[in-house]
């Protein structure tokens, strides 16, 4: 009894990404640059120790700035993925594994990146991007497949095991 009362739970996950996502676009365009900008940094400086480039500090500002583009549609694709993989926990939980299910929470994935990106386009210096929804797209897709060939792959997951009476 108590196990069925946790079951809506099952959505909070998806309901954190979309907010996190969110948060994201509503940041305003030079904000989200430097944010990028940030981890392309981290990355140039993760490759220039691991392979021993030996790169200056400005070669690794240049190559971060030229990498920003990257690491933006990155995000896009990676936000989108785990959207699409949290969104499919409920149809876990209450064992409804039949296609429909999977197509239902890829078609609500998709109106979230819609609806974002049509918020994005209030934010100064930003703008919607039907390329950006794409990408989006491309994410939800591979996430929902990873859910259904775990699926098929193992047949349906309990998260929440059932008494036997």
């Amino acid at each position: 009894m108590m196990m069925a009362r946790l079951k809506p739970l099952s959505f909070l996950p998806a309901l954190l990404i979309c907010c996190m996502i969110w948060s994201f676009s509503a940041r305003e365009a030079e904000d989200s640059a430097q944010m990028s900008g940030g981890v392309g940094e981290i990355i140039i400086h993760a490759c220039n120790r691991m392979f021993r480039l030996e790169m200056e500090e400005e070669e690794v500002l240049v190559m971060a700035e030229q990498l920003q583009p990257v690491v933006r549609k990155g995000a896009h694709l990676s936000e989108y993925f785990l959207l699409a993989l949290a969104a499919t926990l409920p149809i876990f939980v209450y064992g409804r594994t039949s296609g429909k299910f999977f197509l239902l929470a890829g078609l609500l994935c998709l109106l979230f990146a819609v609806s974002d990106e049509f918020h994005q386009s209030f934010v100064p210096g930003r703008s919607a991007e039907l390329r950006d929804v794409l990408i989006d797209s491309a994410g939800i897709c591979a996430g929902l497949l990873l859910a259904m060939t775990i699926i098929s792959k193992s047949g349906r997951i309990e998260v929440i095991r059932r008494r036997m009476p």
